[in-house]
């Protein structure tokens, strides 16, 4: 195998180290910008108590994002097995 046609990609366990140490703060990052995104304009969101359902809003669109992204992740690495696995096979 020449240079050229050889590529260094991160092997799975490396993938799924970075997967689970990045998880924390992207998901903290997406519950606060939706949440924010869906509380603009709602003054009774600023106050404390329990009076502005927007901020559920935000709150069930971030744990929506969470699961496409968790199911993109997977589905992404599934894809990389067959693949890995067809190349295995057909060498």
């Amino acid at each position: 195998m020449t240079a050229i046609t050889r590529h260094r990609s991160l092997p799975a366990w490396g993938r799924w180290i970075l997967y689970v140490v990045l998880f924390v703060p992207v998901s903290l990052l997406v519950l606060d910008l939706t949440t924010t995104l869906s509380t603009v304009g709602y003054p009774e969101c600023d106050e404390p108590g329990d009076a502005c359902s927007q901020e559920y809003v935000g709150w069930f669109l971030g744990l929506l994002a969470m699961a496409v992204l968790m199911v993109c992740v997977v589905v992404g690495e599934i894809v990389t097995a067959v693949r890995h696995f067809r190349r295995r096979r057909n060498a």
